[in-house]
């Protein structure tokens, strides 16, 4: 089952990033996360993007509220390296979910 399979199971959607009330991504750096990184709702902190990783873990777990989400959120690429520096990896970043 894919992930967008797997979300709409879950109650969710697939549509617009301007109408979500979520937003997923596996690459920060890819052109249509950039995107939202640079829009001003984001910079107005008015969304926020997870990582997609996310979705794996909740349908591997098949419960999507056994999952803390802030554990999921996707930074811009360009500050990554300094919020690893605090953090340590990222929980998509390790095999343990």
């Amino acid at each position: 089952m894919s992930l967008s399979v797997f979300a709409v199971a879950e109650e969710g959607t697939v549509c617009s990033w301007k109408a979500a009330d979520y937003l997923f991504s596996a690459d920060a750096s890819s052109a249509d996360t950039e995107r939202i990184f640079y829009s001003r709702d984001y910079v107005r902190n008015n969304l926020t993007v997870f990582h997609s990783k996310f979705l794996s873990v909740c349908r591997l777990r098949k419960s999507v509220t056994s999952v803390p989400i802030g554990h999921y959120v996707l930074p811009p690429e360009a500050i990554q390296n300094e919020i690893r520096a605090v953090i340590g990896q990222y929980i998509w970043e390790t095999e343990e979910q």
